[in-house]
């Protein structure tokens, strides 16, 4: 497969993305294999087909405010609250155009099932008490073996796994009102802001019920930004890139 028709129409997204933060002084960095990439290559990874940013919490919840009236009508806000089969806490910025679509397949050889999007991941803070930290896991425990009785009937290997579909089962008055999967998105998304990033010593993303968050990290990772070459342009990175970037994959 050639990638390079999927990279510049990816870039395409990317470049009107940054546009609009860029003029409403939104803060964002390049997260994850992007950043490796800038990192590495000066562009993406030779193998990788996505692209990825982070924003902090605050930036990130504007952004959605102003999205969709701001960026051009053929690009679409993927989220848990507006798509039924999409359940989590980060969003897509993706490119609705068929023709597109299709040409970018057609000239790269490439499928690709989700379409031409940018992810964008939200990053909140933690608190910075071990007790509360304790209790927000057991709160998540709690509730994942509630998900478990409800959409995970019977498939265990393991005696933890039935004991834990039993207590959910047990745990139905804890959580009358939470019967969707929806419903456990919404839940989750409200705990991820339980901790403002401005005022964390660590923050991170968090992803799932089952393992929590992703990855933490200390703020001070993002406490200033770096900017690098990537392809024929230069995207932000946090000024602690090395770091996180040890931290999330080891020898990178």
């Amino acid at each position: 497969a050639n990638l390079k028709p999927v990279w510049n129409s990816i870039l395409e997204v990317y470049g009107e993305f940054a546009s609009l933060c860029e003029a409403h002084k939104l803060r964002y960095w390049i997260a994850y294999g992007s950043l490796i990439g800038t990192v590495r290559h000066k562009g993406f990874i030779p193998w990788d087909d996505d692209f990825d940013v982070f924003m902090p919490r605050e930036d990130y919840e504007r952004f959605l405010q102003i999205a969709e009236k701001n960026l051009p009508p053929y690009l679409k806000i993927v989220k848990w609250d507006n798509c039924k089969s999409y359940n989590y806490l980060f969003c897509k910025v993706q490119d609705s155009r068929k023709d597109v679509y299709e040409a970018t397949v057609s000239a790269s050889g490439q499928e690709l099932p989700q379409g031409i999007y940018i992810d964008i991941f939200p990053l909140d803070g933690k608190s910075d008490s071990a007790f509360v930290n304790a209790w927000e896991v057991f709160q998540r425990k709690l509730l994942y073996m509630r998900y478990t009785a409800l959409f995970r009937k019977g498939c265990h290997r393991s005696l933890k796994g039935w004991i834990a579909e039993f207590l959910g089962h047990c745990l139905a008055f804890l959580y009358p009102g939470i019967k969707t999967e929806k419903d456990f998105t919404k839940k989750m998304y409200k705990w991820s802001r339980r901790h403002p990033f401005e005022h964390s010593r660590e923050c991170g993303f968090f992803f799932t019920l089952a393992g929590g968050w992703e990855w933490t990290a200390p703020t001070t990772i993002f406490s200033g930004t770096e900017y690098l070459p990537f392809d024929d342009i230069k995207v932000p990175c946090p000024r602690g890139w090395d770091l996180f970037l040890t931290r999330m994959y080891g020898d990178y």
